[in-house]
């Protein structure tokens, strides 16, 4: 008995350009090949449909399926505000939407928020000065822990977790 995937390989074989979605008011691009009656091996024009992936999933039952299981037992949640901009958004990185937790993970501080006019809330990270040397950290990127890129390197040569000076 030839395997089922060979049915899947001659329909897309006999019809290599689908078109549009054949389901009523769907606009989008065909991309898969629908058997009705369940046969893969009957490939005849009448029992093919061109389907987009939605339109797919919907007609085999397995879109609902998808939808139960993707979702959270609690269902889907609320929106809730940022803690730095007051923005509604159902993914939160510590209270941080998206774009604050970007800008206080490139930047090292909380983005100011601009429409109340608040300013930074910290010194920006390499002005402030290393915990060793004293030098400023005036180099590409932030310091690390504190201390300057060369004293970093220096006490991580060492082995010496923390200086104390």
């Amino acid at each position: 008995m030839p395997r089922r995937e060979n049915g899947h390989r001659t329909a897309r074989r006999l019809y290599p350009k689908l078109g549009k979605c054949e389901n009523e008011n769907c606009p989008n691009k065909a991309v898969e090949r629908h058997h009705i009656n369940g046969n893969t091996f009957d490939n005849i024009r009448s029992n093919v449909l061109f389907l987009c992936r939605r339109c797919h999933m919907k007609l085999d039952g397995r879109l609902e399926k998808f939808v139960s299981t993707s979702t959270s037992k609690r269902g889907p949640q609320p929106p809730k505000p940022c803690v730095n901009c007051g923005k509604e958004t159902n993914r939160l990185w510590h209270g941080h939407c998206h774009t604050c937790n970007e800008y206080q993970r490139r930047n090292g501080i909380e983005r100011p928020y601009r429409v109340d006019g608040r300013v930074e809330k910290t010194l920006h990270l390499h002005e402030l000065p290393c915990k060793r040397c004293g030098r400023p950290a005036n180099i590409v990127g932030n310091p690390i822990r504190g201390y300057c890129k060369s004293c970093h390197t220096y006490l991580c040569r060492k082995g010496i977790k923390e200086w104390s000076g």
